[in-house]
């Protein structure tokens, strides 16, 4: 399947999910029809510290990011196999949040909170002719949005789960990234500019913007 057929690959994202979770969980057809927050089942990743997953259609398999080894780590649509590792586009051992699949460029976007960035690495294809995207190096891209600050005393934000728009910025697509710490999700396009930001309804801070800011779509 080509990479870059994204509403294509966002509706079979999530008939995939579902075959999944019956085929590798062994789910029963009552459980699917238990009622919305109800637990349906669990499944034990084969990594100690999973952060953040993303569904890579071209495989049909997950990737996740593994906070305390700062892996990158292929699994099979069960979650029951680690199938392959990709390099870290960040220094070995650093921690890793955020993981997103870009449909448009065929890549991915992996976050590092301390630096507060997010680097783009090439989806491994052993067809291409270029060594580095056969294994999923770096694509030289590297975006370090301008967070806002925190209410928490000597902290840094800190960008964790990621999703990617293939309709963001009319086309180009965008990343929404939640910041744990200020408890804020932004849209932030593919050149790290926020285009929009707004407090998550949970955030213990929320009384901190108690007026519109001047980025469009801040909600208190």
């Amino acid at each position: 399947m080509d990479g870059r057929d994204c509403g294509m690959s966002q509706r079979l994202s999530v008939s995939r999910v579902l075959l999944s979770v019956v085929a590798g969980c062994a789910i029963t057809l009552p459980a699917l029809i238990a009622a919305p927050g109800d637990e349906i089942d669990r499944v034990r990743f084969p990594d100690v510290s999973p952060q953040d997953m993303t569904w890579e259609p071209n495989t049909e398999t997950y990737y996740v990011t593994t906070f305390i080894g700062g892996e990158i780590l292929q699994l099979s649509p069960d979650f029951s196999f680690i199938l392959s590792e990709l390099t870290s586009p960040f220094d070995a051992n650093e921690f890793l949040t955020g993981i997103a699949y870009d449909c448009i460029n065929d890549t991915f976007w992996i976050a590092q909170p301390q630096l507060r960035e997010i680097a783009e690495i090439y989806r491994p294809n052993p067809e291409s002719e270029n060594p580095n995207i056969q294994n999923g190096g770096p694509t030289g891209r590297r975006i370090q949005p301008d967070f806002l600050p925190v209410v928490n005393p000597a902290s840094q934000p800190a960008p964790r789960g990621m999703a990617f728009d293939h309709n963001g910025d009319g086309g180009t697509g965008t990343l929404w990234i939640v910041e744990s710490l200020g408890t804020v999700i932004y849209e932030v396009n593919l050149d790290g500019e926020i285009m929009r930001s707004f407090v998550h309804p949970d955030d213990p801070d929320c009384l901190l913007y108690t007026s519109p800011s001047p980025r469009d779509g801040l909600l208190s």
